[in-house]
């Protein structure tokens, strides 16, 4: 499968039956090589897949070619700290998802914490809807642990 297709298919598939949030939405950095590097956010859009809600980030790609990056996320809280992070870090680097404190409503002050999997190829994606809510169940159920720890 060829980028190509994978356009065909995120328009199609996905953003055909998603919904559009509004807004302008603030870049995401990442470091690549020990440099910091910023890709503007195009458009987020929202769907549901059993039962659970995900969006489609859709990047600005910071080298020249492909021109965007297609990420699939899952919200795995409301309101991010360092210590949710530090909860959700490992299963995250196992699966290389990445972790973001990310506002996804620029009218509130709200920081979510996200999960998000990038999509390179048509035939992971299942799979990456799969590992995600998969990783929030699992999210879930250590906070709820932690929870019962504390009382």
């Amino acid at each position: 499968m060829d980028k190509e297709d994978l356009e065909e298919f995120i328009q199609t598939q996905i953003i055909s039956s998603a919904q559009k949030l509004k807004g302008k939405f603030s870049p995401i950095s990442d470091i690549v090589d020990k440099n910091l590097k910023i890709q503007e956010v195009e458009k987020i859009f929202i769907f549901s897949k059993n039962n659970k809600k995900f969006y489609l980030f859709k990047l600005a790609n910071y080298e020249k070619t492909p021109k965007y990056r297609y990420y699939i996320a899952i919200t795995l809280a409301d309101v991010s700290s360092d210590l949710l992070v530090s909860i959700a870090r490992s299963f995250a680097i196992k699966n290389e998802i990445k972790l973001i404190q990310y506002n996804l409503s620029p009218k509130m002050s709200r920081i979510s914490l996200i999960a998000l999997k990038e999509i390179k190829h048509v035939v992971s994606y299942d799979d990456i809807i799969q590992i995600l809510a998969s990783f929030k169940e699992i999210f879930q159920k250590k906070i709820d642990r932690f929870v019962g720890l504390i009382k």
